[in-house]
């Protein structure tokens, strides 16, 4: 409905001014912009864990862990999946990386979440950790479908081997 009010908008204007007269405004920059920011790998520090899916930086940026969905507050393995989060993650620099999405309808930005827990060891996966242990079960919200074959394998282990809420939530 809004793209035909748009579209009937533009009509009317061409109409009334003339088509030489008739401007429109140039996205093309602020579209390249926001498509850098979603390209674009970023580190920060985790600063606050919200719930097992959500977390703060340290500039106070929202992020939601992508391809993944914990328990809300008050049901089965809540507190345990926020737990391992801030043991996982909280203080720790991470590094962001984006999908096809930048942000939710939340505003929230839309990432997977990589830390590294010693010097030697790769990056884990927190999205994917969060769900091979039992914390977090498979979202998968097109377009931002980059990791979801290691996901879903991840949950078909921890649901075989009933690992975490899988062994406790019914």
């Amino acid at each position: 409905m809004g793209k035909l009010l748009l579209a009937v908008g533009l009509l009317l204007a061409w109409l009334w001014y003339g088509p030489g007269e008739l401007t429109l405004p140039d996205f093309t920059q602020e579209a390249q912009s926001v498509q850098e920011e979603v390209a674009t790998d970023a580190t920060s520090t985790i600063s606050f864990v919200i719930d097992g899916d959500t977390v703060v930086l340290a500039d106070n940026e929202r992020v939601r862990l992508l391809g993944i969905d914990t328990p809300e507050e008050g049901e089965c393995y809540y507190q345990e999946a926020t737990k391992y989060v801030e043991e996982l993650a909280l203080g720790r620099t991470v590094r962001l990386e984006a999908d096809a999405a930048n942000r939710d309808e939340y505003d929230r930005l839309l990432r997977h979440v990589f830390v590294s827990v010693t010097d030697t060891a790769p990056a884990v996966h927190v999205n994917e950790r969060l769900v091979q242990r039992g914390y977090a079960e498979v979202l998968e919200v097109a377009p931002n479908t980059a990791y979801r074959e290691a996901l879903r394998a991840a949950e078909q282990d921890a649901k075989a081997t009933n690992v975490g809420r899988w062994s406790v939530c019914q």
